[in-house]
């Protein structure tokens, strides 16, 4: 089994304006046919594909160009598309230089991202 890609992510966890590329599609065995649905819907290896935006509240359905087509998307069935997110540089934290996504998430503190002097 090879290493994670240090950017790779499922389509769920990704922000609105994010762009990432399709890297595979995972289904639990007992939701097989959302596999070939979501390959039908164009969700292939390789394809781009943009977060245009989330429902609110809760964020459920995602809105998601792929390819020339946009689709809603409930957030089980983003889940199970495991894509490469393209990192930004309007996306990355302050003085960051290779960005995971573990550095997309900041803390928030008293309603205002917390920021830690280095």
């Amino acid at each position: 089994m090879r290493a994670p890609h240090p950017l790779s992510t499922s389509l769920d966890d990704l922000r609105p304006g994010d762009r990432a590329q399709v890297l595979e599609v995972c289904v639990p065995p007992a939701l097989a046919d959302w596999g070939d649905w979501l390959t039908t819907l164009g969700f292939e290896p390789g394809e781009p594909l943009q977060l245009l935006s989330r429902a609110m509240p809760g964020g459920d359905p995602l809105c998601v160009r792929v390819g020339a087509s946009t689709y809603a998307l409930r957030r089980a069935e983003a889940a199970c598309i495991r894509v490469q997110w393209e990192a930004s540089a309007d996306r990355l934290p302050a003085g960051a230089s290779t960005p995971t996504v573990a550095d997309r998430a900041t803390p928030i503190a008293n309603g205002t991202a917390a920021q830690e002097a280095a």
